[in-house]
């Protein structure tokens, strides 16, 4: 493979996370984690910090998959409005530890369901 059939990959599919070594260190899986988009669910909004369950992403048998959702405070920046709108029950797809909006019950499941595909 070239270098640019390497980026090409990378642009246009999802990374193959199958590859990754089971000794690969934890600090690496949190980059790993933190931009992959996931789904979440809004628990608490209060002085401009979201709590979010949200899976997080765990090495089991040397496959990563999705967790348990488990607490996330998410803080608001000025200007994101996020916090304004967003309300405990929300569905929510969640970036590099921000909000990026809320979504329908249906696109909620949908993202569950494509992250766990490309996990496998």
């Amino acid at each position: 493979m070239t270098e640019v059939d390497g980026i090409t990959a990378i642009l246009h599919e999802e990374p193959d996370w199958t590859q990754l070594p089971a000794g690969t260190p934890a600090q690496v899986r949190g980059v790993l984690e933190r931009c992959l988009v996931r789904p979440g669910r809004v628990t608490a909004v209060a002085d401009g910090v979201l709590t979010v369950d949200l899976p997080p992403l765990e090495l089991v048998d040397g496959a990563l998959r999705l967790g348990a959702p488990t607490a996330m405070s998410i803080p608001t920046a000025s200007g994101e409005g996020f916090g304004d709108i967003l309300l405990p029950g929300d569905d929510v797809a969640v970036h590099w530890e921000r909000v990026c909006g809320r979504l329908s019950p249906t696109q909620a499941r949908t993202l569950t369901a494509v992250t766990r595909r490309n996990l496998d």
